[in-house]
């Protein structure tokens, strides 16, 4: 009898269960009707889901209601621009019109007005890949890395080519012609002007822009030995002699830039007489342009070049510089002249003191320095004299630069050197007390010029001036 009044007691529990659960859902749907004057919209209320939210959820949105939504019909949605019936537990792509029927609890879903426009085949064929699977989102990720790691360890080379994603540069040519875009190499290029350069006389102006192209293209060595190798240098060289200042101006600057540390360029003009033609525009020309660009073209046709120092000796060079000193030439030019040459005997020194005696090629520019008498033509040529005049000039710059040929031509020119000993003093003094000025003032002398000023004319005196004075 005792299981009687077990099971009587069970049916009470499960009837007052019924009765609680009727209740709370009378009170639910009393509290989601509508107002009368608001009928026509009892269909429920529209939710659209937020798609930058639902970035972590797999795909899937989110209605956001009470009831929670399980996924348990794999059926895939597809959305068009009408309403339709959810089943229960099916799934739906993000960002769609999803409401509810109060009355009913039934869910229907449509597409959002702007996506309208794309058709319902192109959002259900986007979106079955994401619903027709219960994977999560990690699992997804890492499928679709392994398949692009598969995809590109089997492609080599040879594909690519087929597939022309690798094209040679006759095929980017062609491609580019058809868009009416021509590539051109720098070789092609210095072949078209060197040929357009041949064609033009060098008395017309028209050969000034083909100078000036050349002139940017020659300053990378390649594009210079092409130059050469076409042999254009006899042409250029011809411009040396035109009537007009800007054509013979613009062609010793692209001589000059040719031969910057190019060794087959400095040979060719060499070889073309250029050393003489320029010497004869510092001699004679009266265009002060002119002159300033045909001693960048010396400097640059000479330097490191032991055959072109001996030529520029033999052409009487140095009685050319020399007479920059008489007449009314830019002191800008006479500055350069000293700088060269002092440059020059530090080149020679350089490599005859710290070459290797057992490399054979090495002992044989040594031997060609060694036929450079320069130091000893700069005597008989007067310019122990000449340098110390550029002292009085007002610049610093310029100073320091005569004080280091000074220094280096000291040995050979120590008797002519001793009349400047008063300069030297008058010198030392000024910039000791700009230095002492600055400090005064506070200022930080960072570059250390002054005092390396000088330590210059300190040095100087101490070779110069007698001990007794010192």
């Amino acid at each position: 009898m005792s299981w009687i009044r077990t099971a009587v007691k069970g049916v009470h529990l499960l009837v007052l269960l019924l009765i609680c659960g009727t209740g709370f859902y009378s009170f639910h749907v009393r509290c989601q009707q509508v107002s009368p004057d608001k009928q026509d919209d009892k269909m429920g209320a529209l939710t659209i889901v937020n798609t930058e939210e639902q970035e972590e959820n797999d795909g899937v949105a989110v209605v956001e209601i009470d009831d929670e939504i399980t996924i348990e019909n794999l059926e895939p949605f597809i959305a068009t621009n009408e309403w339709q019936q959810l089943k229960p537990g099916q799934a739906i792509p993000r960002g769609l019109h999803v409401r509810m029927n109060i009355q009913t609890g039934e869910k229907e879903a449509k597409l959002l007005q702007e996506d309208a426009s794309q058709g319902s085949a192109a959002s259900a064929s986007a979106d079955k890949s994401i619903v027709g699977e219960d994977i999560s989102f990690d699992e997804l990720k890492k499928a679709v890395k392994s398949l692009k790691s598969e995809k590109f360890k089997s492609v080599d080379m040879e594909t690519l080519k087929k597939e022309k994603q690798f094209r040679s540069y006759e095929e980017l040519k062609q491609d580019m012609e058809s868009i009416n875009a021509k590539v051109k190499t720098d070789a092609e290029v210095i072949t078209e002007l060197v040929e357009l350069f041949r064609s033009t006389s060098p008395v017309e102006d028209d050969v000034i822009p083909i100078l000036s192209q050349l002139e940017y293209y020659l300053h990378q060595i390649d594009n210079a030995m092409l130059f050469c190798d076409l042999g254009a240098m006899p042409m250029l060289l011809k411009c040396l002699n035109n009537s007009k200042d800007d054509v013979r101006s613009e062609a010793a600057l692209t001589l000059g830039s040719a031969a910057q540390s190019n060794p087959k360029v400095q040979i060719s003009a060499l070889e073309n007489g250029a050393v003489h033609e320029i010497l004869r525009l510092l001699a004679i020309d009266s265009s002060a342009t002119v002159r300033k660009r045909a001693m960048y073209a010396l400097s640059t046709m000479i330097r490191q070049f032991p055959f072109a120092q001996k030529r520029f000796l033999e052409l009487g060079g140095l009685s050319v510089l020399g007479r920059l000193f008489d007449g009314k030439a830019d002191q800008n030019l006479r500055i350069r002249a000293v700088t060269l040459l002092a440059d020059l005997l530090k080149e020679k020194k350089k490599h005859i003191e710290h070459s290797n005696l057992e490399d054979k090629t090495q002992m044989e520019r040594v031997h060609q320095y060694e036929q450079v008498n320069l130091e000893e033509a700069m005597l008989e040529s007067g310019w122990c004299s000449l340098i110390p005049t550029l002292l009085d000039l007002p610049d610093h710059d310029s100073r320091e630069k005569v004080l280091v040929a000074m220094e280096t031509i000291l040995p050979a020119c120590r008797a002519e050197f001793q009349h400047s000993v008063q300069t030297l003093r008058t010198l030392q003094k000024e910039y000791a007390d700009i230095l002492s000025q600055e400090q005064a003032d506070g200022e930080e002398n960072d570059d250390g010029f002054f005092q390396g000023m000088i330590s210059t004319l300190r040095g100087l005196l101490a070779q110069l001036a007698p001990k007794d004075e010192l």
